[in-house]
């Protein structure tokens, strides 16, 4: 027969991670950001600010995972990116049960830090990494993906809030120029997108076709600098995983 909960599982309280290692990395600072990516004020501030949106309420049939185990559950999944079966064995849970934690914690985080952490940029603000669009499927081409997302729909009404054109340095007898998003071949010229010329190109197509590159390289460094933070963004998701599975 099934068993309700597993042998292993009701050794939670017992041996799981949660309860003995988690607590002795409140002890040791430096291994407690190593685990959680987060440091420990860092982890309490977050875990205040979503715990009501996560807290579930406790019932006679089955004692339920705490708030904070569950924040733990879910930062140590997007630390590592590390199979929902494998963490689910550490901290002694059902993988199914694992999989909708981490799903419901991250869209706690995202609904409770989105206002104040990626609101929609202003004139002051387009200069930072806050804007991200997800949802559109392998296949799409990225200028189609543009051109359907909320962004290249704004960009396109021009309620983007971008700053007012100006004058490039060392440049001035150009006039004011509009700022751009820098772009490669796959994206559509267009006034506030800049992109290569194509084809193969020489002289000063060429240096302009490199300091171009140049630029878009900090781009690509501040995605490996986000996938050496949070190592689940160098996997695939588990749901593309299982959805790929169904074709």
């Amino acid at each position: 027969r099934r068993l309700w909960v597993h042998n292993i599982i009701r050794g939670r309280k017992l041996y799981g991670a949660y309860n003995n290692l988690v607590q002795e990395l409140r002890l040791d600072d430096a291994r407690f950001v190593a685990y959680f990516r987060l440091h420990k004020s860092q982890f309490e501030d977050l875990l205040q600010i979503i715990a009501p949106s996560i807290a579930k309420t406790q019932t006679k049939f089955r004692e339920t995972i705490s708030a904070e185990e569950r924040f733990c559950i879910c930062l140590r999944y997007l630390a590592t990116g590390d199979s929902f079966r494998s963490i689910a064995f550490g901290f002694r849970v059902g993988a199914s049960t694992l999989a909708g934690i981490v799903s419901q914690v991250c869209e706690a985080i995202w609904n409770c830090l989105l206002s104040d952490c990626m609101p929609v940029p202003d004139a002051a603000e387009w200069y930072r990494f806050r804007l991200v669009d997800i949802g559109a499927y392998g296949r799409n081409s990225d200028g189609g993906t543009l051109a359907a997302s909320a962004f290249g729909s704004a960009l396109r009404q021009s309620s983007l809030r971008i700053p007012e054109d100006s004058p490039l340095p060392g440049a001035e007898h150009l006039g004011a120029m509009p700022y751009v998003f820098l772009a490669d071949e796959a994206f559509p010229l267009c006034r506030n997108i800049l992109r290569p010329y194509p084809g193969h190109n020489t002289g000063e197509r060429k240096v302009f076709h490199f300091r171009l590159s140049h630029a878009r390289r900090m781009v690509e460094c501040t995605f490996g600098i986000l996938a050496a933070q949070w190592r689940v963004y160098r996997r695939y998701w588990e749901c593309l995983r299982r959805w790929l599975r169904r074709l």
